[in-house]
């Protein structure tokens, strides 16, 4: 048994308020040290074998009793880890509502061992690639009459849960991710609270205020009733243990049918901003463009573990990446585009993580004591950034610097950047956009030599590989020289 040394641990800021233990980190692994007072708990839980059922359904992570000892804790666990940490404001709808399903089966699985979950959080869950999988130990706990369905849980769960899939059936799926990125941290589950502390926030900007009071109005408006109409319906006795449980039960199997028909929008891929005009085979084919084969040919011989691919649109060459034995994260600020990609790899079995994030956005990192920005968590070995160039310099006018100082905190050791000359971009720009024609050819530092001079102040090597068309070309770089 080793004994661990406090100062050696980093302790993860999420799990700050778990009242049974910590989670931390330590020698690169994850552990969880579980407080004296409900050590018994988990204990029985592996002796029972009750974990290890559960495991077998894929609805907990892996966890099994670690030899390491820690002053405070009577009981600590191994967890397996997860690649990339996410949360529920990155997710698609699609994601959301599988998340909000893996909840209730877990909880129905614990009940069958009168065990619940008394926090019903989705920072909880955490994506295994394309799967969710639920990662807060601590959380499960003795189904006492507190914690029967329904009662506080379930107001929590529809609070958590409910609440913002609602939203996003409605097609709100932007105020959905707003107002679950506000409410991280929140020592209070009350919508109400959640919406004034929202409003408090961002009162003080007027352009936020119009916008501010409509995400409250249609919050308010499309709060679902199921959960409480459910409960109306099932018997709450608590006389008879045995028969709390039943009815606990009884209630979740309603309640899942209940998520199961609820309705994901399917959104349209907007043809004007996607850049996979059509989806070509993944298996090599005469058919592939010359872009295709020299990003084939790139993934084929670096190997790289890790592959982040920036604005993925449909997601072909995060498929191909994945092909080629890479895990992947990927993500674009078009919901339709993830949503698209996220079904492809739940399909396929692909090692793929498809999150809703535009990299470019002020709120998309946002830092606190809770959560951290995606270019901390989210960094890969090689970088694709492929027929993005323009939509950054044109659209959002990000000159080299800024751009390129963004991109590099995500690549561990590889970028893949595609250039788009010039005169291909003038014809992207729209004729009665005279602003935009000007902004552009006062910009004459837009060159390929000056593309590669900012890149070489990075990395250690520049190589360049054809594209498609003939007029664009794809760079390698490389930070370390061979």
């Amino acid at each position: 048994m080793d004994n661990v040394v406090a100062n050696n641990i980093v302790l993860d800021p999420l799990s700050f308020r778990d009242r049974n233990g910590r989670l931390f980190r330590f020698n690169g692994q994850i552990y969880r040290g579980i407080f004296e007072y409900n050590a018994s708990l988990y204990r029985r839980l592996f002796e029972e074998k009750i974990i290890q059922k559960i495991m077998t359904k894929n609805l907990i992570i892996e966890t099994e009793i670690s030899d390491l000892k820690l002053d405070d804790y009577s009981l600590i666990l191994k967890h397996r880890t997860i690649p990339f940490i996410t949360y529920p404001h990155e997710w698609c709808s699609d994601m959301f509502k599988d998340a909000t399903l893996l909840h209730i089966d877990l909880t129905l699985e614990l009940g069958k061992y009168n065990l619940t979950i008394y926090d019903a959080n989705p920072l909880n869950i955490l994506f295994d690639w394309s799967r969710p999988i639920f990662v807060d130990f601590c959380s499960i706990v003795s189904a006492e009459d507190d914690f029967y369905w329904p009662g506080e849980a379930s107001k929590k769960f529809y609070l958590s849960f409910i609440h913002f899939l609602s939203l996003m059936q409605h097609q709100y799926v932007n105020t959905a991710r707003t107002l679950l990125m506000h409410s991280y941290g929140a020592r209070t589950y009350i919508v109400k609270e959640q919406l004034d502390a929202f409003y408090a926030y961002s009162v003080n900007a007027n352009k936020w205020k119009i916008y501010t009071r409509k995400i409250i109005d249609l919050t308010r408006h499309y709060i679902p009733l199921n959960v409480f109409k459910l409960a109306k319906n099932i018997v709450k006795s608590k006389t008879n243990k045995n028969q709390t449980q039943k009815s606990s039960l009884s209630f979740l199997r309603k309640l899942k049918r209940e998520v199961e028909q609820i309705q994901i929008p399917r959104f349209k891929i907007n043809s004007l901003i996607s850049y996979d005009d059509f989806f070509a085979s993944l298996d090599p084919s005469p058919e592939w463009t010359t872009k295709q084969k020299s990003v084939h040919k790139i993934l084929s011989e670096l190997k790289p573990k890790s592959v982040l691919d920036i604005d993925s649109d449909q997601g072909w060459y995060a498929q191909l990446a994945a092909g080629c034995g890479s895990q992947v994260v990927a993500f674009d600020n078009d919901e339709a585009c993830v949503q698209k990609l996220y079904n492809d790899a739940k399909e396929n079995n692909l090692s793929i993580l498809p999150l809703a994030i535009d990299w470019t956005a002020r709120d998309a990192y946002l830092n606190s004591e809770f959560i951290t920005s995606p270019d901390q968590r989210l960094q890969c070995d090689l970088v694709m950034c492929l027929t993005i160039v323009h939509h950054l310099i044109f659209q959002r006018k990000l000159g080299f610097d800024k751009m390129f100082n963004q991109l590099f905190k995500f690549c561990k050791r590889w970028l893949l950047i595609e250039f788009i000359p010039y005169s291909e971009l003038k014809e992207v720009i729209p004729v009665n956009n005279k602003k935009a024609m000007e902004w552009w050819e006062e910009n004459s530092w837009y060159t390929l030599e000056e593309f590669i001079d900012v890149l070489k102040s990075e990395f250690a090597e520049v190589h360049v590989f054809p594209s498609y068309p003939d007029s664009r070309c794809l760079l390698l770089c490389d930070k370390l020289a061979n």
